[in-house]
């Protein structure tokens, strides 16, 4: 039953919470408030501290992101 529970709160996490992100950079960035569960989509992430551009341009550096490599997104990708 814990273990359950746990999936359910890793699953419902946004990039945000995941990576720790400070009010500041939270209200900097593109996904915030609303996208944060498939940040990867969107353009103008504040991912590292730099402003990301086109999906096709920063995927790759999403594929080195925890929260990318989280089974948060994994769930979602392979839905």
């Amino acid at each position: 039953m814990c273990e359950i529970s746990w999936m359910v709160e890793e699953l419902s996490m946004d990039c945000w919470e995941f990576m720790r992100c400070d009010k500041g950079t939270r209200l900097d960035c593109a996904a915030y408030p609303n996208n944060g569960y498939r940040c990867w989509l969107d353009v103008g992430t504040l991912c590292g501290k730099k402003i990301q551009g086109i999906h096709a341009k920063k995927i790759s550096a999403c594929s080195f992101c925890d929260f990318y490599k989280s089974m948060h997104v994994r769930t979602l990708v392979n839905k």
